[in-house]
């Protein structure tokens, strides 16, 4: 995974493999980012996040979905 400076991962958060974290990105707890996935920078995560998914915003909603 690569997590950029600033990022808040509160209780529980879970991180798939080859995640991708951009700066000032928060995940609330107890959720699940799956592997592959990207958030973008400043995104507040609500829900899980699927695999291979990019998502962005407040909150993080998705932008590209793999197929």
């Amino acid at each position: 995974c690569q997590i950029s400076s600033f990022c808040d991962l509160t209780g529980y958060v879970r991180l798939g493999d080859r995640v991708f974290l951009g700066s000032r990105a928060s995940v609330l707890p107890g959720i699940h980012v799956g592997d592959g996935a990207t958030v973008g920078a400043g995104s507040v995560v609500v829900r899980k996040v699927r695999e291979r998914t990019t998502v962005f915003g407040n909150p993080a909603r998705m932008l590209v979905a793999a197929e």
